[in-house]
């Protein structure tokens, strides 16, 4: 705080107020000094000679050295020196020259002398939490600060300055170990002594837990698991201080003499039993259980001899089985031979009764029906059955199971006479009659412009249509067709591995680069094998069923009213392979139509009715009516039979543009 009176001036910090009030009184001013923030200090009654401050009077000339000019020494003219200058004269430094010893800790309490500090190691109060500063006045000033220090406590942590003074934290010196007691020194810091508490450390099966030199230890637990039982392994678990008996598998003793490799087994002792048995139902075994020793004593009543060929066995007394007659082993079967086999002469015969098989012996089998009832592998087996089938719709055939005679009775039932343009087809007296279709047999000859009418074998309808090629197949697609053994559908490919005959086709017939055929470019296999089919996508040709189709030329009947057509490349080898044209009209019963002979060898496409044939009048082109149906197929079928001469390898057959027409309108 800066005071001011008339005539003085100095800089007096806050905490020496005191000493610069007595500076004041000791100069024997005015009634009053004002400073410039308003506080007055009352200094009335004081002589500026009388002033004693440490014992040594103050004279004029010691007031001459504080910078007080004798001039100066009386009150202010105007009670406050706000200007900061005596009315008397001008303070040279500005200031009011009282204010307390700024080095009142070296041990003076008198006023500076001349100037005051001259540098900041002049003004060090040994406070590291305050800031020495000397001032251009030559005043001394100690601002606090909060810096880091040390209180030279062991015992506090983070110390810093606050309010000029350093303080810390007080030190945790918990352990976290209940067997130390925990303190704090404030010369050597954190104290751990051991104690010898109670505890718990954490095993359960340990009892009365106390610390013992900053440890935790417990007395092994005094109730032993033991449960006196030679077959567990007794234990006790640590976490839950329950005890574990665990059966082990070690030996053992059962204490009983008729009984051998006594062994620990799921926490009993087991052994297995001195076997007496000396397999002799005529006795009766037993041990004895203090010396282990076995024995016999005959028995009485039925046993088994072990001939299974006797009945009757029985014990004779004396420890042996016998039997008292022999074993029937007739089966009432003619089909059968009956004997028995008292005992083993091959692990592979049957023992006791044996009925060997008969085959191809007469039987019967009770049903007069039947002829030629014979014995197969033990069996009798029916004969042919009396066929009593006229294969007449018309009659009502049966046969006399008792005399085996046949009785065909006359019907009159609704029938088929296989004709569907015929209607009402009935039976009368033992036949099958309709009434024709109002179409009539109207045709035309071949080579006209193939428009017609006829009766439509699926319902019986008339129609008038015109038909030339009704079904054209391709080889280009896979779509429909199977494939078995080696044929392929793909381009043609001239081989050339063929070791006799001609090669495979270069080009097919059609004109669409493929075809179909067995090992395209290559040599079929020589292998004796059964029959290899290409066969066709499903063709519906129910709608072409028709009775109408007539050629007055040739006289052909209806039934050839539609003609199958293929080209093909052949080339066969004279041993052992074949091959056959087939239709169906349900892809399960199959007709041969066309089969090859030996040794064909085709050097250029052929036309179906070049095809070797069954039959007459090329009918492997000719499909019957019987196969216009929704699900007919054809397929050509080729295979290599079984041969003791060798097979040479052959290029085999090609198929292409395979294709159906109306019978009529074929050329």
């Amino acid at each position: 705080m800066r005071f001011f009176h008339r005539g003085f001036a100095s800089c007096c910090p806050m905490q020496s107020a005191g000493l610069c009030l007595t500076l004041l009184l000791a100069a024997g001013c005015g009634t009053t000094a004002t400073s410039n923030s308003g506080d007055t200090i009352d200094l009335d009654g004081i002589d500026q000679n009388d002033v004693d401050l440490d014992g040594v009077d103050i004279d004029q000339d010691t007031l001459s050295k504080l910078d007080i000019k004798s001039d100066t020494i009386s009150a202010d003219a105007d009670a406050q020196d706000s200007q900061g200058t005596d009315a008397a004269g001008t303070d040279a430094s500005g200031t009011d020259a009282i204010s307390p010893d700024a080095d009142t800790a070296q041990g003076t309490d008198a006023v500076d002398t001349a100037s005051g500090c001259t540098a900041t190691a002049d003004c060090d109060d040994k406070n590291p939490c305050t800031d020495d500063t000397c001032g251009g006045n030559g005043v001394c000033s100690h601002s606090n600060n909060d810096v880091g220090c040390d209180d030279g406590n062991a015992c506090t942590v983070e110390d810093a300055c606050a309010s000029g003074k350093c303080t810390g934290a007080a030190k945790n010196c918990a352990d976290e170990n209940v067997c130390t007691s925990d303190s704090c020194d404030q010369a050597i810091g954190c104290v751990h002594l051991a104690n010898d508490v109670t505890c718990n450390d954490g095993i359960a099966c340990t009892l009365a837990d106390t610390c013992t030199q900053t440890a935790c230890v417990g007395i092994p637990n005094a109730a032993t698991c033991a449960d006196g039982n030679e077959c567990t392994t007794d234990s006790c678990d640590v976490a839950s201080g329950n005890c574990v008996n665990l059966n082990n598998d070690a030996t053992c003793t059962d204490n009983d003499a008729c009984t051998t490799g006594d062994v620990c087994k799921d926490g009993g002792c087991t052994a297995t039993i001195t076997d007496c048995n000396d397999n002799n139902v005529c006795t009766s075994d037993a041990c004895n259980t203090d010396s282990g020793a076995c024995t016999h004593n005959p028995t009485e009543g039925s046993c088994d001899d072990g001939n299974i060929c006797t009945t009757g066995d029985y014990c004779s007394g004396e420890g042996i089985c016998v039997g008292d007659g022999d074993l029937n082993c007739n089966d009432d079967n003619a089909c059968t031979a009956d004997s028995c086999n008292s005992g083993i002469t091959s692990k592979f015969v049957k023992i006791g009764c044996i009925h060997a098989p008969l085959t191809d012996t007469a039987c019967s089998d009770g049903n007069a029906c039947t002829i030629g009832d014979w014995c197969m592998e033990g069996a009798c087996l029916a004969g042919d059955p009396t066929n009593c089938n006229d294969d007449n719709t018309c009659t009502d055939d049966s046969c006399n199971a008792d005399t085996g005679a046949c009785v065909n009775l006359a019907n009159a039932v609704t029938c088929n006479d296989g004709d569907p343009c015929t209607l009402a087809d009935t039976c009368t007296e033992t036949m099958c009659k309709g009434t024709p279709n109002s179409c009539g047999q109207a045709g035309f000859e071949q080579g006209s412009s193939c428009s017609f009418s006829y009766c439509d074998y699926t319902d019986g309808s008339c129609k008038t249509s015109s038909y030339g090629a009704v079904w054209g197949g391709t080889f280009k697609t896979m779509a429909g067709w199977k494939l078995q053994g080696e044929w392929q559908i793909g381009l043609a490919a001239a081989s050339t591995d063929q070791a006799f005959g001609n090669s495979d086709p270069s080009s097919d017939d059609d004109g669409d680069g493929y075809l179909a055929g067995t090992a395209i470019g290559l040599s079929i296999s020589p292998t004796p094998h059964d029959w290899y089919y290409l066969t066709s996508p499903v063709i519906d040709l129910s709608m072409y069923a028709t009775s109408t189709y007539l050629d007055y030329t040739t006289n052909w009947a209806y039934d050839h009213s539609m003609i199958f057509e293929f080209s093909w490349w052949a080339n066969l080898a004279e041993v052992g392979e074949t091959a056959k044209l087939e239709f169906s009209g349900d892809g399960k019963t199959w007709v041969t139509v066309g089969d090859t002979l030996l040794n064909v060898q085709m050097a250029s496409w052929k036309y179906a009715y070049q095809w070797p044939y069954t039959g007459t009048n090329n009918g492997n082109e000719i499909i019957p009516k019987a196969l216009l149906t929704k699900s007919f197929q054809f397929r050509i079928g080729y295979k290599v039979d079984s041969v003791d001469a060798l097979i040479p390898l052959v290029s085999g057959i090609s198929i292409d543009r395979p294709e159906i027409w109306v019978g009529t309108c074929w050329d």
